[in-house]
């Protein structure tokens, strides 16, 4: 192999890396601007771009790994999202469907019905299902108590009622309940 000294009689562009038998050596092989014959440089010094061989991949697996990260991550935000607005949804009508509960109570406790909170000794229970739409499987559990009370000469009654919402079983991912207080009483205004 010729070598030559002087680095500007070559044109700087590497045609191949020089082989050994059953291996590839790093010394770059130039062609001459003179001659035009390929000459090899074995003083040269290898510059950045062969000593930065495969970066780029490791660049380019590094990104797929971090944009995979957030796709995942994303995914799995969503799901949440969408789990978390469903049971809002149902803890919503958990609400509305003991706020009914209230209702009934109340209503029953001024009616004198048979089995209800009015002719009840201190406190009774009564549970129901309620079919109508939006509220199609939820069971509501009323608890109504009541004390009698003396003001001057007018005696009324002052009821305490409960009512429990649910919808699925204890433990269960879809389980709500909601549970409503009211005092409500019959004396005069």
């Amino acid at each position: 192999m010729r070598k030559i000294g002087v680095r500007d009689k070559f044109s700087c562009v590497v045609v191949a890396p020089a082989r050994t038998p059953g291996n590839l050596s790093l010394t770059p092989i130039f062609r001459s601007a003179n001659t035009g014959k390929f000459v090899s440089d074995p003083n040269f010094p290898l510059t950045p771009v062969f000593r930065q061989r495969g970066f780029t991949l490791v660049t380019a697996i590094f990104v797929i790994v971090v944009l995979a990260t957030i796709v995942g991550y994303m995914v799995s935000l969503s799901g949440t999202q969408r789990a978390t607005s469903l049971l809002a949804l149902q803890g919503a009508r958990a609400y509305m469907a003991a706020r009914s509960g209230i209702e009934w109570g109340t209503q029953q406790a001024f009616t004198n019905t048979a089995a209800t909170c009015a002719l009840a000794p201190g406190s009774t229970q009564n549970s129901f299902t309620l079919n109508s739409t939006g509220l199609m499987g939820f069971k509501v559990t009323v608890t109504c108590s009541y004390t009698n009370h003396t003001e001057k000469s007018t005696t009324f009654a002052v009821y305490r009622l409960i009512a429990l919402a649910e919808h699925g079983s204890y433990g269960e991912p879809d389980y709500v309940s909601r549970q409503v207080e009211a005092t409500v009483s019959d004396a005069p205004p």
